[in-house]
């Protein structure tokens, strides 16, 4: 949420798009209605949404307009803006811009260095470890063979590639994958429980467990081990469960 200029409030949405997509303008009006209705709830009152989609490859991006209209008088517009990063000059844009230098007019695999040192001594301190991290990590998906810049770009502001690894890593991006890490261990450890105590009353009440059978558990879906402990609660016969398991 940002103030304009005249100090009215509106929530900027901003998309970034790194290949074509023809759905866009629909998308667009989507996220637009899903934040005005969020605020709306919350708030009890309107707010204006200004979307920019940012643009990082050459195609030629669909028209920023989406219309769903019945006649001229009934219906849904939505406009926005959009920027085509490969128009704008590396050397005309804010220098915090530079983070996405490679995809910028005029930018070279030589020119990064400058890109990079420029953007650093612009950033908030608390940011520009971050920021280079990211800038370092756009360059290598552009251009090969970097590691050379690289480190020159690192001992001219004195930064170790630790010190990017830790950036990365307490940075939103890295959060979000420690989330996601630890959201698939829960999920693995609570399969792996329901395969353990599917393999323990097989052992009780069938004795050996074939490894047919150890192996089938291991490779099922929590949804089919749950359908197997339900089938031993009812004293359901071996072959049933077999089936169950496809073995």
């Amino acid at each position: 949420m940002i103030a304009s200029g005249n100090g009215i409030l509106v929530l900027l949405l901003l998309e970034y798009q790194n290949y074509a997509d023809k759905s866009m303008p629909w998308c667009i009006f989507q996220y637009a209605a899903l934040l005005k209705l969020a605020y709306h709830q919350k708030q009890q009152r309107d707010i204006l949404v200004v979307p920019i989609v940012i643009w990082a490859n050459k195609r030629v991006p669909p028209e920023p307009l989406y219309e769903s209209l019945l006649d001229q008088d009934i219906g849904i517009t939505c406009r926005y803006r959009h920027i085509r990063l490969h128009e704008l000059d590396r050397q005309g844009v804010d220098p915090l811009l530079l983070v996405l230098a490679p995809f910028l007019h005029g930018t070279a695999k030589k020119d990064l260095k400058t890109a990079a040192l420029r953007m650093y001594a612009a950033a908030p301190p608390t940011h520009r470890i971050l920021l280079l991290a990211a800038l370092l990590s756009i360059s290598k998906r552009v251009y090969r063979n970097i590691d050379e810049i690289e480190q020159e770009i690192l001992a001219h502001v004195r930064v170790t590639m630790d010190e990017i690894i830790a950036a990365i890593e307490e940075g939103p991006i890295g959060l979000k994958i420690k989330e996601r890490a630890e959201a698939r261990g829960e999920a693995k450890g609570k399969a792996e429980g329901l395969q353990g105590a599917a393999l323990l009353l097989w052992q009780g009440r069938f004795g050996t467990v074939p490894a047919e059978v150890r192996s089938a558990l291991g490779q099922a879906s929590p949804e089919v081990v749950q359908r197997v402990l339900e089938a031993f609660a009812v004293v359901t016969p071996e072959p049933d469960i077999r089936a169950i398991l496809d073995v």
